[in-house]
């Protein structure tokens, strides 16, 4: 990504904060709006920029160095008392013009080569540590979008269950007085009817947080989402050998490439700090010209000298400073070497786990959907027998409960299924935007 293609970004982030879409955006439109507007994102773009740049700097140090003085300056001369005949007690003043011009091209630094190696893989790790952020933001976007719609499931099923009771409040009152129910049923539903009216308010607080957490990923505010299907197609991971998956994260997870890179950078720095022993040699050329318009011991003169050399510099000691640098570097690559470990093995615990999680949730999601069918009948058989005066009003309130719990655990498995697909791909390194087309697919109208 281009400088220039950055600032057209930001103009269009502050050209589209200043109004917000009316049409309902689907993920794959968030994702776009990410792209554009998530400070985090952006901020690794320009960190992939300046690495760029520091690659430059690098082998810069191999270029000629060209310099250009120029000198002024009036000096006066008081002689006091002069036993010499050609110099008179007098004080006189004369300007001095110097101008200088010199050259140095190093001909062999290998501390400077070593610094064009550390910035090629400081360079590969800031692209692979990109491309993770890439692929983060793609789940972070999902995560946002999913969130918002499973808050907004979470509020209509609230307000469902709330209608719900006040309907078997109304009926429990009714048949009080008319001498069919009893006390403790009314009291029992007015409670629960309170306390799913509090659920409610929380429900609604969950979600104005979610509308803003997408909003911070999108820089705008977009309450018009589109909807998950009902009829949500629930697959097993393609490959089905979770090592298959397990070996495709470790050679292509952005993050543990990244941190490989850093193996490597810190491999190359040792290198650059044990190079600070070695000899430097360097081409020097250099042209003076002085004009004088005096001197102490009499006129002016206008002098013009060049010098051509081959400078070589031995180092041989300086205060054990290399020594302890390169111990440093060496302790700095062990730690990189650790944390490559760690990172390696986080890939392959996530991976498994991604692969397990969405298998487990295509039973999961399925065994749901059958709960909240034979919850609805019950609540159905219960009313049934209440009017038949063979069970009591509680019964169909813990069953109404029952309900509603099956219905919010189905809503929220079905959201982790989606969730576990993109993160499964994620840990393997392969989730890209065509994922989220595939989640589009998945989407409904509002």
């Amino acid at each position: 990504m281009t400088r220039r293609m950055l600032r057209g970004l930001a103009a269009a982030t502050v050209l589209m904060g200043m109004s917000s879409s009316a049409a309902a955006l689907d993920i794959v439109g968030a994702y776009e709006l990410a792209l554009e507007s998530d400070p985090v994102f952006r901020a690794a773009t320009y960190k992939r920029l300046a690495s760029n740049e520091s690659l430059r700097i690098a082998w810069s140090q191999l270029f000629p160095k060209i310099n250009a003085e120029a000198t002024y300056t009036n000096a006066r001369q008081d002689i006091k008392s002069s036993d010499n005949a050609f110099l008179d007690v007098d004080v006189s003043k004369f300007p001095t013009q110097t101008y200088r011009a010199s050259l140095t091209q190093p001909l062999f630094r290998l501390t400077d080569i070593a610094g064009i190696m550390l910035a090629r893989a400081e360079t590969r790790q800031a692209a692979a540590e990109l491309d993770a952020e890439l692929q983060d933001l793609l789940l972070r976007v999902a995560d946002a979008y999913l969130a918002v719609l499973a808050a907004r499931d979470e509020l209509a099923l609230r307000d469902a269950e709330r209608a719900a009771l006040e309907r078997q409040s109304v009926l429990a009152e009714r048949r009080l007085a008319a001498g069919l129910g009893i006390a403790s049923d009314r009291y029992e539903a007015e409670a629960r009817l309170a306390l799913a009216e509090a659920d409610g308010v929380v429900a609604n607080f969950a979600l104005r947080d979610a509308y803003e957490a997408l909003a911070e990923i999108t820089g705008e505010m977009h309450e018009d989402l589109d909807p998950l299907i009902d009829d949500l197609p629930l697959l097993e991971p393609v490959p089905a050998d979770p090592e298959i998956w397990v070996r495709n994260g470790i050679a292509n997870n952005p993050g543990l490439q990244a941190q490989k890179f850093a193996v490597e950078a810190a491999k190359k720095e040792v290198s650059r700090q044990r190079s600070a022993h070695t000899p430097t040699l360097d081409f020097t050329a250099s042209i003076d010209n002085t004009d004088s318009g005096g001197s102490p011991l009499g006129g002016g003169s206008q002098v013009e000298v060049s010098e051509y050399a081959v400078k070589i510099t031995v180092p041989i000691f300086s205060g054990g400073s290399v020594l302890f640098a390169t111990r440093r570097a060496t302790d700095l690559q062990h730690r990189e070497r650790e944390l490559y470990t760690q990172a390696q093995r986080s890939v392959i615990r996530e991976t498994r786990a991604a692969f397990r999680a969405v298998g487990s949730l295509v039973r999961r999601v399925r065994a749901l959907h059958k709960t909240a069918e034979v919850q609805q009948l019950a609540v159905k058989s219960r009313e049934k027998a209440v009017r038949s005066g063979v069970d009591t009003a509680i019964n169909i309130l813990n069953a109404e409960r029952e309900l509603y719990e099956a219905k919010r655990d189905l809503a929220a498995g079905r959201y982790q299924y989606v969730r576990s697909v993109l993160k499964l791909e994620q840990v393997a390194g392969a989730l890209g935007i065509e994922d989220l087309q595939q989640v589009n697919q998945w989407l409904g109208e509002p």
